[in-house]
């Protein structure tokens, strides 16, 4: 009995499962990369003045915010956000995704 068709007809069922799959790992990795980089952005910025701060980020990526800054006592909280767009995510109705990082300095 020859069940080449049965074969091809499972792999054209599970061709789009897959697809979608690798599209969310995609997307993942992309947000995951960008968190590494405000992270990294961060440490290099946490000894700087609010305005300095400001102008760092914005040479970096204009699309960064610093949604708080916070000096208490010695201790440092800065918080930035990013918005980026989403490729794969478009097709559930996700268009964009919010990365927020906070960074907490004591000195």
């Amino acid at each position: 009995m020859n069940h080449k068709g049965q074969t091809l007809v499972a792999f054209v069922l599970l061709l789009p499962i897959l697809f979608l799959f690798f599209a969310y790992f995609i997307e993942q990795s992309k947000i995951v990369q960008e968190k590494i980089h405000l992270n990294e952005i961060l440490a290099i910025i946490s000894s700087t003045e609010e305005e300095k701060i400001r102008e760092i980020l914005y040479e970096n990526d204009e699309k960064i915010e610093l949604v708080s800054y916070q000096n208490q006592d010695g201790k440092i909280k800065i918080t930035v956000q990013k918005e980026i767009e989403s490729f794969f995510g478009k097709i559930i109705g996700i268009n964009t995704y919010q990365i927020k990082v906070e960074k907490r300095i004591e000195k």
